[in-house]
């Protein structure tokens, strides 16, 4: 999900759950109760699995012709910007705006240099969770 809406529906849901897992439904800090579980938000949750599978199109591990999905933007590496920025899409109604390149696209596009040329998927998800 992409709304706030959606997310904090989900995010409550999390909430009841640690709180059922610890028994503690008193006036105990939820934050606390998510960090002593090491639960990861759902919003970090969904980023890491878009730029896993992201990653995955770009280092050819699937076998997509990549053509007509993204082209990688000409010129060189920069402190800004890394070997393999993609060249954003341009959208002009809401319903694409959220759809998964455009959003994935710009996320991918924010990364170091160092995360995007790991050598390994294992490698590349650890550098996303370090951040």
């Amino acid at each position: 999900p992409f709304t706030k809406t959606n997310i904090n529906k989900i995010e409550k849901i999390q909430k009841k759950a640690v709180r059922f897992v610890y028994n503690s439904y008193g006036r105990t800090s939820v934050s606390d109760l998510l960090n002593r579980a090491a639960l990861i938000s759902i919003t970090e949750i969904n980023r890491v699995s878009r730029l896993k599978f992201l990653y995955q199109l770009v280092k050819g591990h699937f076998k997509i012709n990549l053509d007509g999905l993204i082209s990688f933007s000409s010129g060189y590496s920069t402190r800004q910007r890394h070997n393999l920025t993609i060249t954003p899409f341009t959208q002009r109604n809401n319903c694409f705006k959220y759809s998964f390149f455009p959003r994935t696209v710009t996320e991918w596009n924010q990364l170091t240099n160092d995360e995007v040329l790991q050598l390994s998927l294992t490698s590349f998800i650890g550098s996303l969770s370090a951040q």
